[in-house]
Formats: C-alpha cells, structure tokens, sequence
C-alpha cells in the first residue's frame, strides 16, 4: 500500500533534500525516479502536486508496486529549487548509497 505523507513545514523536507543532495544520493526527474523506483533504489519520493494527472498516476502507481513512501511538495519550482536547479521537477527521489 502507498504511503503518502503530506508535508506542512518546508524546513523538514529542506533539510531532508539539502543533506541528501550534499551526499549525492538523490535523482531528480520523472525518467531516474521512475527507474531508481524499478530498480529498488528509491527510499522516498517526492512529488510535485502540480505535476500533471498523467505523470503524478504514474509515480503514484510505480511508488505503490514497491511500497515506497511520497512526500508531497506544493510546486514543481520549489521541488526544482529544494533538488539545486534552476527549473521546475515533477519529482525526485533519495536513493540508496
């Protein structure tokens, strides 16, 4: 069953993305989520509630095929920025070392 797991305060999932990102240990992008997800690597995802019906059922069902917890984020741009580009992200995913 899928987890999800509605973030209200941004200086949780901040800091739980900025210290996965110093690590490197994060994939950003439907493609790498998706196959990070199929591949067993994918600890948590996150997903942009603006993201696209299409594209948000699509992680949404690879994420409950493996039992893997998402977070929500309110915007693609802050999911973008939060993962250090310039650009908006449907979603991204922190990874097994």
């Amino acid at each position: 069953m899928c987890r999800i797991i509605f973030m209200q305060k941004m200086i949780s999932r901040g800091e739980i993305l900025l210290q996965n990102i110093k690590e490197k240990k994060f994939v950003v992008g439907t493609k790498q989520t998706v196959k990070a997800i199929e591949n067993d690597r994918a600890l948590t995802v996150f997903l942009a509630e603006d993201a696209g019906e299409y594209m948000r059922n699509l992680i949404l069902k690879a994420c409950e095929s493996k039992d893997i917890i998402i977070e929500n984020v309110p915007t693609m741009q802050e999911l973008g920025n939060s993962c250090g580009i310039s650009r908006g992200a449907v979603t991204a995913a922190i990874i097994k070392p």
